[in-house]
C-alpha cells in the first residue's frame, strides 16, 4: 500500500486447506493438528498484552511441538495473527459470540451473530495462518449459525468453518468439534476436533 509519504507492506502467503475423507489437508498433504487455546493474557498486565508477550507465547508453543492454536471466545489482537503467520502456526479464529443460552434460533439476535462472524472474516482474511473460522462458542446450533456458516463460505471459501456444538456438519460447517467430550463418535462426519478438553 502506498501513499504520498508512506509505504505499508502486508506479507501474505498462498495455501489450500481442505477436508478429504475426514482428513485435513494443507496443499494436498495430510496434517495432524496438535493445538492449544490462547487467550490474550500477560502475567504482568492481565489482559493487556504487548507484542513481546504474544511472540513469547507463540515461541513457547513452537518449542513444545504445538502447531495449532484457537483464539477462543473472541478474535485475538491482530498482531497475534501476524506472529502466527511469521512462525507458522495453524490458527482457528473464533468470533466474539459466546453465551450459555440458546440465542441462535432467536430471530432478534440473528443479525448480530451474522455481523460478528462477518466482522471476523473481513478483519483477518489476509492472515495466511488462519485455516479455520470458528462461529463462536457455548451456545446451541441454530438458524443463525447455519446462516453465518453459509455466509462465511460466500465471503471466504478458502478456509474451513466449524461450530463447537454442532451434532453433525449440517451441510454448513466443515469441522465437527466437541467441547469437553466423554466420548466421540466420528462416523459419517467430515472432520472432528476437540476444541476444549478441560479448564
Amino acid at each position: 500500500i502506498e501513499s504520498a509519504n508512506e509505504f505499508i507492506t502486508i506479507p501474505f502467503g498462498v495455501r489450500e486447506i481442505e477436508v478429504d475423507n475426514g482428513i485435513v489437508k494443507l496443499n494436498g498433504r495430510a496434517i495432524k493438528l496438535k493445538g492449544v487455546n490462547h487467550h490474550d493474557f500477560s502475567s504482568r498486565n492481565g489482559n493487556i498484552c504487548n507484542f513481546d508477550d504474544m511472540k513469547k507465547d507463540v515461541l513457547l508453543m513452537k518449542r513444545h511441538n504445538i502447531n495449532a492454536v484457537r483464539t477462543p471466545n473472541y478474535p485475538s489482537d491482530p498482531r497475534f495473527y501476524e506472529i502466527c503467520d511469521k512462525y507458522g502456526l495453524y490458527v482457528f479464529c473464533e468470533a466474539d459470540y459466546k453465551t450459555q443460552t440458546n440465542l441462535a434460533n432467536d430471530s432478534m439476535f440473528e443479525k448480530h451473530i451474522i455481523e460478528r462472524n462477518n466482522f471476523m472474516v473481513e478483519n483477518f482474511k489476509n492472515n495466511t495462518s488462519i485455516i479455520c473460522w470458528s462461529l463462536g462458542d457455548d451456545y446451541c446450533l441454530g438458524n443463525s449459525i447455519i446462516k453465518s456458516a453459509l455466509n462465511i463460505k460466500q465471503l471466504d471459501s478458502t478456509r474451513l468453518t466449524l461450530f463447537a456444538y454442532a451434532t453433525n456438519t449440517q451441510n454448513s460447517t466443515d469441522e465437527l468439534t466437541n467441547n469437553y467430550p466423554l466420548n466421540i463418535d466420528i462416523v459419517g462426519i467430515k472432520s472432528s476436533d476437540i476444541t476444549s478438553f478441560s479448564h
